[in-house]
């Protein structure tokens, strides 16, 4: 049975909590594609996507993502949370809001934003 768009970004969201980084790319689509919500750096394809989400886990900063809202938008999950870095001693903490599209079972697209409104008035951009 297929997961629905929600289900697979919570899957993505535990996968990444537990650091299951098999599961991680799993869930993403060969081509997708990604948008940093702190600097705005895109990334393009999986191996690129996977640089970024497992190279930083296991590079870079300490980082912990918390999904506190899901909300189902039909092919896409807007989810609201919260983003803490852990580096050198030094902890910042702050909302993140991330717009996720999903296609035949597996995520298209990841865009961070610094709200929901942003990621809402994105949406109706692309759409």
């Amino acid at each position: 049975m297929e997961l629905t768009p929600v289900q697979l970004v919570r899957r993505l969201f535990d996968a990444n909590r537990t650091g299951d980084d098999v599961l991680v790319l799993s869930l993403l689509a060969e081509d997708i594609e990604a948008r940093a919500a702190a600097d705005g750096r895109e990334f393009h394809g999986i191996e690129d996507v996977r640089d970024w989400l497992v190279g930083a886990a296991h590079g870079g900063p300490r980082t912990e993502v918390d999904a506190e809202l899901v909300e189902d938008l039909g092919s896409d999950v807007l989810v609201v949370g919260r983003l803490r870095a852990f580096h050198g001693g030094v902890m910042w903490d702050r909302p993140a809001c991330w717009l996720f599209r999903v296609r035949d079972g597996r995520i298209t697209r990841i865009s961070g934003f610094r709200s929901p409104e942003h990621a809402r008035a994105a949406l109706s951009v692309h759409d």
